[in-house]
C-alpha cells in the first residue's frame, strides 16, 4: 500500500541509516517501559498490533519477539528499507499517517518517539485520530507519546546539539524551538566512493499542542476513557526531560 508522492517523506529518508545505527534500539528500548506497564498486560500475544510512524522498526522487531502480530507504518521508503531488515516478520506499508487505512482492524495502535508532534495542523492531527480510530477494533487501544511546550522550551531541547562521525558518513543536528515550532536542523556528510563526499541538510519540524485540544480531538474521533501519564513521573523515564507524557486511550464500543 502506498500514498501519493505529494505524502513522501525524504527528509526522514536522509535520516534514515543514522537513526538506524545510533539512534532507533535506544529509543525502542525507552518506549518498551510505559508498553509493558500499560499494553502488554492488558492485550497479550499475539494480539495484532499497528506501529504508527514505525521509523526503522526497532520496537516492531520487540513487539515480535514477544509474540505480538505487528504491521508498521511509515513514510519514509528509506525508514522503511531498514525496517524490512530488522523485522522480517513483520508486515510494513509506506503510507501517510493523515491518509493511510488497514486492510484489517487491529486490537492496539501505538506511536512513539514523539512522531504524533511531527503532524503540524491539529485537523490533519485529528485526521490521524480518526484513521486509527477507523484502523481498530471495537474497545481497541490506542497509545502515543507527545511533546509537550515544556519539552521544546527546555534546555536539555531547545539550543541542544548532538552529532558522530564513523568512517562512511558523519552528521549533526541542532534542536531549536521558535515558540510555535520545533526544528532538528540537520547536517549529514556521506562518502560516496574513495575521498569524494556528499553533503546534505534538511530540516525535521515539530509541534507542540496544547493538551486539552489533543483531547479534544480524540474524543471528536470516538475515543473513551483517555488517560495522560507523566514520562517522568509515571515511568521513571529521565532521558526525555519534563514534557513529554503518553496517552492512552480506548475505541468506543460502537462499530463504525
Amino acid at each position: 500500500m502506498k500514498s501519493s508522492p505529494i505524502d513522501r517523506y525524504s527528509d526522514y529518508d536522509l535520516y534514515a541509516r543514522i537513526y538506524n545505527d545510533e539512534i532507533g534500539d535506544r529509543l525502542s528500548r525507552l518506549a518498551l517501559l510505559p508498553l509493558e506497564r500499560l499494553l502488554f498486560s492488558t492485550l497479550p500475544a499475539p494480539a495484532s498490533l499497528l506501529d504508527l510512524c514505525c521509523g526503522t522498526g526497532h520496537l516492531v522487531a520487540d513487539l515480535t519477539r514477544r509474540g505480538y502480530t505487528v504491521w508498521g507504518l511509515d513514510g519514509s521508503e528509506q525508514m522503511l528499507h531498514y525496517a524490512h531488515l530488522n523485522a522480517p516478520e513483520a508486515t510494513f506499508l509506506l503510507a501517510d499517517a493523515r491518509s493511510f487505512s488497514l486492510p484489517q482492524p487491529v486490537q492496539a495502535v501505538i506511536s512513539t518517539s514523539d512522531s504524533l508532534n511531527h503532524i503540524l495542523q491539529l485537523d490533519e492531527l485529528s485526521q490521524v485520530f480518526q484513521n486509527v480510530h477507523a484502523a481498530l477494533v471495537p474497545q481497541g487501544y490506542f497509545l502515543f507519546d507527545f511533546n509537550l511546550e515544556s519539552r521544546y522550551q527546555a534546555a536539555t531541547w531547545n539550543g541542544s546539539l548532538s552529532g558522530g562521525i564513523t568512517e562512511d558518513y558523519a552528521w549533526a543536528a541542532q534542536r531549536l524551538y521558535d515558540g510555535h515550532l520545533g526544528q532538528v536542523n540537520l547536517t549529514i556528510f556521506q562518502r560516496v566512493e574513495n575521498d569524494l563526499w556528499r553533503r546534505s541538510d534538511s530540516c525535521l519540524t515539530g509541534r507542540s499542542y496544547d493538551i486539552a485540544a489533543v483531547q479534544s480531538a480524540l474524543t471528536q474521533a470516538g475515543f473513551t476513557n483517555i488517560q495522560i501519564y507523566n514520562a517522568q513521573d509515571d515511568f521513571d523515564i529521565q532521558d526525555w526531560g519534563e514534557g513529554k507524557v503518553y496517552i492512552w486511550c480506548r475505541k468506543s464500543i460502537a462499530i463504525d
